[in-house]
């Protein structure tokens, strides 16, 4: 099976290195570099001089203590059991393959790594046979078998860390949430040097990645190759607040017309900072990144290379979120009504800093705006800036920035942003102006309806 898993990294590899960009392929270096260390665990006679429950999947024994190197425990699990039974905070998981009924996933569980009402432990995964050091990740395989259940089970948890480890292979039919990972009622739980691929159930929310009502969390993990079916959404966060997502999500597709990448719902202060990357190239999504009633959440990623239907970005009655980052090089299905990023409602959200460019409408289609502003309430104020930002026209470009809805969008500040390329219609659309086509009228309050409007430039 170890064999099995290198030729199939190295095969990914061999194509990666000439069809992706370079991020792409020097995140799945990283992940078939600790795949490949698995068939060369270190077998150094040094004792080792850490203190904990010790899993091995090559040598461990459930029957074990599991409180020394020469006793240890077979399954995750149990070494958790044993922690809790010892008063021990430091579990250490021997790197290699864990399967269903082979150290992974067991009866009396709810999935292969389970950490319910458990507070203040650190699992570490990747460790060599002896225990000196780390030498890769711990894979936890559910091995797609439908009857199986999640990868990652964290409830009623908190101040807990989990490094190195793969969480990978669930494909359900009874698990509508979160098939890779499933978090919910937890607070400070950590995920560092982790991978979550190849997941997929029918489900409704969070084919690899779900969370529930959570807070303070830190995930720092890439997020690779998982598929939703029927109406599922790939990573789904939904009443979490105070959350900060970090890694690489690539080469994930929904089957299905409507659902976006990446939901984040009711959730506040929130935090993402990835690479969106070849994700919906097979099929469709809604959209890559969807705020639905988010506030105060942070947006700084580059989203590039994938393909959607009529958002990259959408933020449905969301207020006070920042987006930058870059939105470069994305595909667009709907040749009606297409737009890059999408505001609808809400108020005072700022976008800055924000290189938005070379995004395509397949076929003959054209891409309405770049920037798109939906004002349903008179009071209201959905954008309250939008500076310093590269606001780029491709081949079938009607607008930079485009004002709809029921009211005029006004009292905002446009400053110091970049339109360059020509656009068909004009620079910016405003309900009582109409087009602006004229860098002297875009940086005019009388035509744009802004508060301030100074520094914009054209460049042809």
């Amino acid at each position: 099976m170890k064999k099995l898993y290198i030729i199939f990294f190295s095969f990914i590899l061999f194509s990666c290195e000439y069809f992706y960009p370079p991020e792409i392929y020097q995140t799945l270096n990283h992940i078939s570099s600790s795949v490949s260390s698995l068939s060369s665990v270190s077998s150094v006679s040094s004792v080792s001089s850490l203190k904990g429950i010790f899993v091995s999947i090559t040598r461990g024994d459930d029957l074990n203590s599991g409180t020394n190197i020469s006793q240890p425990v077979k399954n995750i699990n149990v070494g958790i059991d044993k922690a809790k039974t010892y008063g021990m905070t430091n579990i250490y998981v021997e790197a290699g393959i864990y399967t269903v009924g082979n150290g992974g996933l067991s009866d009396g569980y709810e999935a292969s790594l389970e950490l319910t009402n458990v507070n203040g432990i650190n699992i570490t995964g990747g460790w060599d046979l002896d225990f000196i050091k780390r030498v890769g990740r711990s894979i936890l395989d559910n091995e797609k078998n439908p009857v199986y259940k999640r990868v990652l089970y964290i409830s009623n948890s908190f101040s807990n860390t989990i490094d190195g480890f793969d969480f990978a292979n669930t494909s359900n039919n009874s698990y509508y949430f979160g098939a890779g990972a499933f978090i919910v009622m937890s607070t400070n739980i950590t995920l560092t040097n982790c991978v979550i691929r190849n997941n997929c159930t029918p489900g409704i929310e969070g084919e690899a990645l779900f969370m529930l009502n959570s807070l303070n969390c830190r995930l720092y993990l890439d997020i690779v190759s998982n598929t939703s079916e029927d109406t599922s959404i790939i990573i789904s966060i939904s009443s979490s607040s105070s959350n900060y997502f970090k890694g690489n999500i690539i080469g994930n597709y929904t089957s299905h017309y409507s659902p976006p990448i990446f939901k984040l719902i009711s959730s506040s202060y929130n935090t993402i900072e990835c690479l969106f990357s070849e994700n919906g190239k097979n099929d469709r999504p809604s959209s890559i990144l969807y705020l639905y009633y988010g506030d105060g959440n942070i947006i700084r990623s580059r989203i590039m290379n994938n393909t959607c239907s009529n958002y990259i970005i959408q933020l449905y009655y969301s207020s006070n979120n920042t987006i930058s980052g870059e939105i470069i090089n994305n595909g667009l299905t709907d040749v009606y009504y297409a737009n890059c990023a999408m505001i609808f409602g809400g108020e005072s959200n700022v976008i800055k800093n924000l290189v938005i460019t070379n995004n395509l409408v397949s076929g003959t289609g054209n891409l309405n705006s770049v920037i798109y502003i939906s004002n349903d309430y008179v009071s209201h104020l959905p954008v309250y800036m939008i500076s310093n930002c590269i606001i780029g026209n491709t081949k079938s470009t009607l607008c930079g920035i485009f004002e709809a809805g029921a009211y005029d969008l006004s009292g905002h500040i446009l400053k110091n942003n970049l339109f360059f390329g020509y656009f068909y219609s004009g620079y910016y659309y405003d309900v009582f102006s109409n087009y602006i086509d004229t860098i002297d009228k875009l940086n005019d309050t009388n035509y744009t309806g802004a508060s301030e409007a100074s520094g914009n430039v054209i460049h042809f």
